[in-house]
């Protein structure tokens, strides 16, 4: 219900010179068509003559039969009834898991199960120019000079289903593509499906000598089951690091980062971004902290900023921020707060299914530590008790999210144990740990690994402290099969290769987002 209140909103938005309809370009069209499943395609033959021409054209088939090819096939099974001898025909979606001819029995009947064939496609790649220009001279004879008219229903479907560079060509359409894509409802549905698909890593990376950051994504490989693979690293962005420093860089697929007098929001995906508003203050100690409420569909950013201290080592924090992306011009100050400032300039901070947590101090000798907790949508804070935690550890902790909890990684000699503490119960305090041993690859230790976050399948992610020279690689530690895998990272050339580059956080969760479009 709450899905088509949204679809039906999208369409109310629309005001467009053909009522129901957009106008395309052919261009686009073509593009977009093969993309598109089959069952949608279908959809356009009832729409007009020049889609119905596209989706028939033998070149069209031929081209998109052979992009239909490269991706996943299925299985196609026939059922043969003894009694009525009819035959019965299935499709499903192929597996690694092994299909073989066997019997079983149905109400009654004996059936005889054969696998028909490995190759169910689509019906209707790598597009050729002379093809396409065929077309297109094709169409202009059928639909003289004018676009093809798209029906705004069929239009939200398809957006759904494209990439997102796809997607940034039709703003330039036309104002009515341009407002379903920027509508706040689209993006917020746009991005949930995109979090159902396999999420990329973000690395970042600090030049000890220029102190810049460097912002890497890569994308999970899918073959878990291999001892090692490989992965190309895609290059997004530096920024100055000190003194505001980015232990975040991906919340939902946007980075915060930059100095209080120019705060940025940045989207990998586009390569754009929006500058804040500055914040009103002479202080130039603040902190940032984005965080996204899935409810609302809408993000925000956080400001700290620190007060002098008095009588102690740290400064509390004077003044709290907050700034709604997208829909306010100004920061809003927040007028009830617990005391409390950031354990460190290193402190982490997470944010998980709409709260950010981070790591603070409750007094100015630095002695009483916590976790602060901030829902972004009722910017309520709440104070979390830490853990009992050894005192001697390899890193500082790690925040992660481990089954859409809070949980702590942390990494201890001599035995080069890894702990995992997952955060039970906010309201009670109540965690639990989980200790792993590292296995050996290929009968060695891999010593000089640390953890640094857990991705959605429960394997830890962990790294080197740094990187100077090829070849770079992670490891995947999967505690219920006890295994490591190895992933090589190549693609990342915009390091100087003679400087020392620390790796200042591994992040899961860099997703396609239309914000900043």
């Amino acid at each position: 219900m709450e899905r088509q209140r949204g679809k039906k909103k999208i369409s109310d938005d629309q005001s467009t010179s053909k009522g129901n309809s957009i106008q395309i370009p052919f261009d686009l069209i073509y593009e977009t068509f093969k993309r598109l499943p089959l069952k949608t395609l279908a959809r356009f033959l009832c729409v007009s003559k020049e889609f119905a021409f596209i989706t028939r054209y033998r070149d069209f088939m031929k081209l998109y039969l052979i992009k239909s090819s490269n991706r996943p096939q299925n299985l196609i099974f026939t059922f043969k009834g003894m009694c009525s001898a009819k035959h019965f025909f299935f499709s499903a979606s192929h597996t690694q898991s092994r299909v073989g001819t066997h019997v079983r029995k149905r109400r009654g009947l004996a059936e005889e199960l054969r696998i028909l064939t490995l190759g169910n496609m689509g019906i209707i790649g790598e597009t050729q120019k002379a093809k396409k220009k065929k077309i297109f001279d094709d169409l202009g004879t059928i639909g003289g000079n004018s676009y093809p008219v798209v029906p705004v229903d069929l239009i939200q479907e398809i957006f759904k289903g494209l990439p997102i560079k796809v997607l940034a060509r039709f703003l330039c359409v036309s104002k009515e593509c341009a407002s379903i894509i920027r509508n706040r409802d689209f993006v917020k549905s746009y991005l949930m499906k995109s979090s159902n698909r396999p999420q990329s890593l973000i690395f970042t990376f600090e030049d000890k000598c220029s102190g810049k950051y460097f912002f890497f994504s890569l994308l999970q490989p899918q073959d878990r089951g291999e001892p090692s693979s490989s992965s190309v690293a895609v290059y997004h962005m530096k920024c100055h690091s000190r003194p505001y420093k980015t232990f975040v860089p991906s919340v939902h697929g946007l980075i915060c980062y930059g100095p209080p007098s120019k705060l940025m929001v940045y989207n990998p995906c586009i390569r754009r971004s929006i500058t804040l508003p500055k914040i009103d203050s002479l202080r130039i100690d603040m902190y940032h902290f984005l965080g996204y409420d899935p409810i609302d569909g809408v993000y925000k950013v956080l400001c700290m900023i620190e007060g002098n201290p008095i009588g102690g080592k740290f400064g509390l924090a004077q003044e709290l921020r907050v700034l709604t992306l997208g829909k306010e011009n100004s920061w809003r100050l927040v007028e009830d707060f617990p005391q409390h400032f950031l354990d460190s300039l290193d402190a982490p901070d997470i944010c998980i299914n709409g709260v950010s947590y981070y790591k603070v101090l409750l007094d100015t000798q630095g002695k009483n530590k916590a976790f602060m907790s901030f829902d972004v949508r009722s910017e309520k804070f709440d104070l979390i008790k830490r853990p009992e935690l050894p005192e001697r550890s390899f890193l500082p902790l790690k925040l992660t999210s481990y089954e859409g909890k809070l949980a702590l990684l942390s990494s201890y000699s001599p035995d080069y144990r890894i702990e995992l503490w997952v955060l039970e119960d906010a309201a009670k305090h109540e965690w639990s740990k989980k200790s792993y041993f590292l296995p050996t690859i290929n009968g060695e230790l891999r010593y000089g690994f640390y953890p640094f976050c857990v991705v959605d399948e429960g394997e830890l992610v962990l790294a080197p402290l740094g990187v100077r020279t090829d070849p770079f690689y992670v490891l995947y530690y999967d505690p219920k099969k006890n295994c490591v895998r190895r992933v090589y990272i190549e693609g990342i050339t915009e390091l100087n290769e003679n400087t020392y580059h620390s790796i200042i956080s591994v992040f899961p969760g860099q997703v396609d987002n239309l914000m900043c479009l």
